[in-house]
Formats: C-alpha cells, structure tokens, sequence
C-alpha cells in the first residue's frame, strides 16, 4: 500500500503543488503525496533527510574555512568610507565604524581596530592636517584589510587614516549649514544689529564640565569688573546638543 509523503510547503505555493498531483489531507491540514508517485518534480517540498555524522562540522572547522575563504578571496587593502560610532583607546584603538542611508538608517556596522605600532604616527598626522582629535561622530576614509578569526569574528585591521577626506566632510556640513541660515533669512541677521562703542554683558556658553572655564572666570573678575559675564551651560556635541543651544 502506497504511504502518504507530506510535503513542506506554503499556503502560497499550494496551487503549484495541487496541480502537480499533490492531495491535501485534512486531517493534519498539510499537502502530501503518495510513495508510489513520481517525486521528482515535488524535491524542493519533499522533507529533508537527518544529517548524517560525515555532513556534520565543529564550529571551529566551519570557522577556519570562512577564514580561509575570506583570507583568499580579500586579501586586498581598500579604502573604506565609514562613520566612527564608537572608540576606545587602551594601547590599540578599537572602534565601531558605521554606514547610514540618506534617512539615517543603519546599513552596515563592523568592528576595527588601529595596532599601537600604527597609531601614534596616524593619530598625528591626522591632527596635524584636520586639527581635530580623531573621535567618535567624524566620517573618515580608511584604508583597510578585511580580518576574521574564530573566536573574534570579521574585523577591519585600520592600515592608513586619510585626513583630507574629513576635512571634506567637515566644510560640506558648513555648507550646509550656511545654505540653510541663509534659506531661513538669517545668516546675515548679527551684522544686521547695530554697532555699539562698549560692552557691558557677555554671555558666555560652555559645558558644565569644559577644561579652562574655571580659568576664564578667574582671569575674567581680575580685569577691573568693566562687564558682567553671564554664563550659560549646554552641550557643544551629542544628542542634547541642538536642545540645550537653543
């Protein structure tokens, strides 16, 4: 006697398989097919057999094969466009470089790291050209070698930083910036104001924690009391930033 044969398949692909010759049963509610039935043209619902010990991997072998593999098929450099999301500094740098689409999604994420032996010298050439410490929230251009290991997974092992592509990114954001006071009417709107021969009230804004405020207010009270400085706490960077500006 011919034994059903029950068939892995979707409510959407129950019309290919009806017509192909498959019986439903309703019982169990499920598509199936008789032994004595060619089922050839069913291989791809047909259920899978259990593996067998000879198709089976450790971990670690199937690990050292996407390392072998990866190993040989991008062993280039290449130059990387990335946004630094995160970095630590404990003798080697570690970081978290991202990509977002136009609407500020994340489309890739990925660990790197920069060796001590590189670091020093890239690290300073950076600041040299930019001016600015190389930290999180900065888009860089890297180049790199792709990197995977066993216990640690894919990383991108930092070769060289090239400087001039954030400077780039940093006068396209003023761009930016300008285009848009200038769209809203007020780029122009401090040299608008009218020209006075003293100031009496300076207003000074700086985070509750910036190095060299303490300072300021102490030179500041020296010079004679001709102002009165009224300080203002906000954020320079960060999520709270625009909010605690305003």
């Amino acid at each position: 006697m011919a034994k059903p044969i029950f068939l892995d398949c979707s409510y959407s692909e129950k019309d290919e398989v009806k017509q192909l010759g498959a019986k439903f049963d309703w019982i169990s509610k499920r598509w199936f097919i008789t032994s004595d039935m060619e089922s050839k043209q069913f291989t791809k619902w047909l259920p899978q057999d259990e593996p067998q010990t000879d198709d089976t991997f450790g971990l670690n072998e199937l690990l050292l094969q996407v390392q072998q593999t990866i190993s040989e098929q991008h062993s280039d450099r290449y130059w990387v466009r990335a946004e630094v999301v995160n970095l630590t500094h404990h003798v080697h740098v570690y970081l978290e470089l991202s990509e977002h689409d136009q609407d500020g999604n994340e489309m890739a994420k990925v660990r790197a790291i920069l060796w001590n032996h590189r670091a020093e010298k890239l690290l300073e050439h950076f600041f040299t050209v930019t001016g600015m410490v190389f930290k999180a929230g900065i888009k860089v251009l890297l180049q790199v070698q792709v990197t995977f290991h066993t216990r640690y997974g894919l990383s991108l092992d930092i070769l060289n930083i090239d400087p001039n592509f954030t400077l780039g990114d940093i006068e396209a954001k003023l761009n930016r910036i300008r285009k848009q006071l200038q769209t809203e009417g007020i780029y122009t709107a401090n040299k608008e104001l009218a020209h006075v021969n003293e100031f009496c009230k300076v207003a000074v804004i700086a985070p509750r924690q910036a190095a060299g405020l303490g300072d300021f207010k102490s030179q500041a009270d020296q010079l004679m009391n001709l102002c009165e400085f009224c300080y203002y706490s906000a954020s320079f960077q960060g999520q709270n930033a625009v909010a605690e500006i305003q």
